[in-house]
C-alpha cells in the first residue's frame, strides 16, 4: 500500500511540473502575435514565464522525494514547495496589479 502511495505522489509531482511548464510557455505563443507594443509583449511573456521557475522547483521536489523517500519531511522538499507557491502567487498577482503600477509610474515623471 505504501509503494502505491509513493507512486501516486510522484506522479502528481510530475503532473504539477508538466502543467507549470506548459502554462508558462503557452501565453507567450499567443501573445507574441498580438498587435501591441513590443515592450508590453515582453513584460507579459516574462511575467507568465515565471512558471518556468516554478517548474524548476517542482522538479526539485521530485528529485528530493526520490532521494529522501516518503514519510520524511525533508527541509529541502518543503523549501522547494514554498518557493514554488510564492513564485506562482507573484506571477498571478502581476496582472491585476498592472493598472496600479502604471499609475505609480506616471506619478514619477
Amino acid at each position: 500500500m505504501i509503494e502505491m502511495t509513493n507512486f501516486v505522489y510522484r506522479e502528481s509531482l510530475a503532473w504539477s511540473a508538466l502543467t507549470d511548464l506548459l502554462l508558462a510557455m503557452y501565453p507567450g505563443l499567443l501573445i507574441w502575435n498580438l498587435q501591441i507594443r513590443r515592450k508590453i509583449k515582453l513584460i507579459i511573456v516574462l511575467l507568465m514565464g515565471l512558471g518556468i521557475i516554478a517548474t524548476i522547483f517542482a522538479l526539485g521536489k521530485i528529485i528530493d522525494f526520490g532521494i529522501v523517500g516518503a514519510g520524511s519531511h525533508a527541509f529541502l522538499g518543503n523549501l522547494f514547495h514554498v518557493i514554488e507557491m510564492w513564485v506562482l502567487l507573484i506571477a498571478s498577482s502581476a496582472a491585476p496589479l498592472w493598472p496600479l503600477l502604471k499609475q505609480l509610474g506616471k506619478g514619477k515623471r
